[in-house]
């Protein structure tokens, strides 16, 4: 789940930043400077979509079967 997850997030936030006359300032920047430019933006993207698919799924654990309930998980 959180592989396809994680994916799927860097992929809707690399089409929030745009391109060509679209893309914000800061990126049309960094790509005049090559891939050097760009590492910076891609890993505070990664750091960002890493800490919410850890968020996503401590959320979805914590919905699971209460303790005392009834049901046993076994």
């Amino acid at each position: 789940m959180n592989t396809s997850q994680t994916a799927q997030l860097i992929a809707d936030r690399g089409l929030l930043v745009g391109s060509g006359p679209r893309a914000l300032p800061r990126i049309s920047e960094a790509r005049a400077q090559g891939a050097p430019g760009l590492l910076g933006i891609y890993q505070t993207l990664r750091a960002a979509v890493t800490a919410e698919t850890y968020a996503n799924a401590f959320f979805v654990v914590s919905l699971g079967p209460r303790h005392g309930s009834s049901r046993s998980r076994f």
